[in-house]
């Protein structure tokens, strides 16, 4: 099985369309950016229904989605039974809005996907407006390998780490990874936006490590090209393992955690982990920006793969 990656060119039908329904009012900003077609589903938490979420749930009411409460404890089960509605279509079709879903949900959802088989996926992908991060940031209540099926198990135990770390705005939080960490060599995804002030923010956020780390390691990858930022992941990875034992943490924005999760089902021996405030971390309004990427991936048995 191998992934390919491309762009979106508009014109595909989907046969299943999912998305997040929260309290963040970009939660529902896929509703007339995209044309939607097949079965449409929006999946709630079945907690934190505050600041945006009925809002969000009657806008997807309205474009005839299925609405679904599912916790974290049942949502693989739940992704299971969806995913089997459609075991007699070959390769189905998925329009995915990654904008909202927690990162252990998308962990989930990519592991869903890699256990279904063959599937062509489009990614879609809402930059919020700025604003700035909670000045008293909470602590992690987890930082971890994001799932077990992303624990890197079949890996080189006894070889030295490197670390490949996205960069977010939140201070100081990818220097306290590292010095948790403590990996032999770090390699930086710095993302550059098309809101300079999330660049300005993430440089500040950041400057001790920037300042550290070689140029050389520091990628810069473009926010809202997936197709570019998938092909810089999987090569860099793809070099790092052969020499390390790779651990992929996806701090910043969704998209990078979203492509960093495809390159840790692609690569099995690579850790994909996430550093979580849990149940400390407090409902944070984002409304959606003009700006969205799409871009598409397949997972198929093909050997003609295209990287």
């Amino acid at each position: 099985m191998t992934l390919r990656i491309s762009s979106a060119d508009g014109a595909l039908q989907h046969d299943l369309v999912i998305a997040s329904c929260g309290y963040e009012s970009r939660s529902s900003s896929l509703l007339g950016r995209r044309q939607l077609s097949g079965r449409r589903v929006a999946i709630g938490y079945g907690e934190r229904e505050v600041l945006s979420f009925h809002a969000n749930r009657r806008s997807f009411a309205e474009a005839e989605f299925e609405f679904y409460a599912v916790s974290d404890a049942e949502f693989s089960g739940f992704l299971e039974k969806l995913l089997e509605s459609f075991k007699e279509i070959a390769c189905p079709s998925v329009l995915l809005d990654i904008s909202c879903f927690t990162r252990i949900r998308l962990a989930q959802i990519v592991e869903a996907l890699h256990k279904r088989g063959d599937y062509l996926l489009e990614v879609y992908y809402s930059l919020a407006e700025f604003s700035p991060p909670p000045e008293n940031e909470p602590q992690n209540e987890f930082l971890c390998p994001v799932t077990g099926f992303f624990s890197g198990w079949t890996g080189e135990a006894d070889r030295t780490v490197g670390l490949v770390c996205g960069l977010g705005y939140e201070q100081l939080k990818a220097l306290g990874i590292m010095e948790y960490i403590d990996p032999f060599e770090t390699w930086l995804f710095f993302p550059e936006s098309t809101i300079k002030r999330y660049d300005a923010a993430v440089s500040s956020a950041n400057s001790l490590i920037l300042r550290d780390i070689p140029t050389s390691n520091v990628i810069r990858y473009p926010v809202m090209n997936g197709e570019v930022l998938m092909r810089q992941l999987l090569a860099l990875i793809g070099a790092v393992r052969e020499n390390f034992r790779c651990i992929l943490m996806p701090l910043g924005p969704k998209v990078f955690a979203f492509a960093s999760l495809l390159v840790g089902a692609v690569f099995r021996d690579v850790s994909v982990w996430r550093a979580s405030s849990g149940r400390f971390a407090e409902p944070f309004e984002k409304r959606a920006s003009t700006e969205y990427t799409v871009f598409q991936v397949s997972w198929t048995s093909r050997s003609d793969a295209n990287y």
